[in-house]
């Protein structure tokens, strides 16, 4: 393994533990993931990043235009390490459509002792926050894991905070997580998570490895002063 892929495992471990310390505790937190895509939206759509307990940078891009140096961390990295080392999990998913919603809980009921006690479709599915509020609180879920793309998942995110309840985003790992090849396993030594992607998304993602990448560095210094709101409140980087 490389230097770059130890300091990974160590800071993908170290959020876990992070995390899988908020669930065995029965704490409240929320956390998120940012890329160079992600960070612009949330940046123009108004999110009080300094609001997340738990902020981590998904790519290498982002990393560079904000002068981080921590390795790579991101919900599909993150979340199988907290689904191992946790036991008995009540697990909520939002987001997605009703086909891969029941793909990921059979998967997760499968290989786990987890149970998703509340899928809820991102599409058409997804009901008034009023009746999602509710049915969170019927359920009881310990963990809630939103994708529905930023800005709208970290908005949500952040108001479904509650007591004893960890809430996190996922972007699309809702859709990834069935396939158990999605990523080969060349794609996090060589850092090309990002084109394995876009070869299997090109119609949805080539704009933003592309135009919206070009817009990030010329958006540079206001992701940095973005990002710096989290950093200075002690949530980016802290479990590395």
């Amino acid at each position: 393994m490389t230097p770059e892929g130890e300091d990974r495992d160590t800071c993908v471990l170290g959020m876990s533990a992070v995390l899988v310390d908020v669930l065995q505790n029965g704490r409240s937190a929320v956390g998120t993931w940012l890329n160079h895509y992600s960070a612009m939206q949330c940046l123009d759509g108004a999110v009080p990043l300094e609001d997340f307990d738990v902020v981590g940078i998904d790519g290498i891009l982002l990393a560079a235009l904000v002068g981080s140096d921590e390795p790579r961390t991101s919900a599909d990295l993150v979340l199988p390490e907290v689904f191992e080392r946790c036991t008995h999990l009540r697990v909520a998913l939002i987001g997605s459509t009703p086909s891969t919603l029941a793909a990921v809980r059979a998967k997760l009921e499968s290989i786990t002792d987890h149970r998703v006690v509340l899928a809820v479709d991102g599409y058409a599915g997804l009901p008034p926050e009023p009746e999602l509020r509710r049915a969170l609180a019927e359920s009881s879920p310990d963990l809630v894991v939103v994708g529905l793309g930023a800005p709208r998942q970290d908005h949500l995110a952040l108001r479904l905070r509650a007591p004893r309840r960890l809430v996190v985003t996922c972007g699309g790992w809702l859709d990834q997580y069935p396939q158990d090849d999605y990523y080969p396993s060349w794609a996090y030594p060589l850092r090309l998570n990002w084109l394995v992607r876009l070869c299997r998304e090109p119609g949805r993602l080539w704009r933003r490895y592309t135009i919206d990448a070009v817009a990030a560095v010329r958006r540079r210094k206001a992701l940095r002063a973005f990002t710096t709101r989290s950093r200075t409140a002690g949530t980016i980087g802290s479990s590395c």
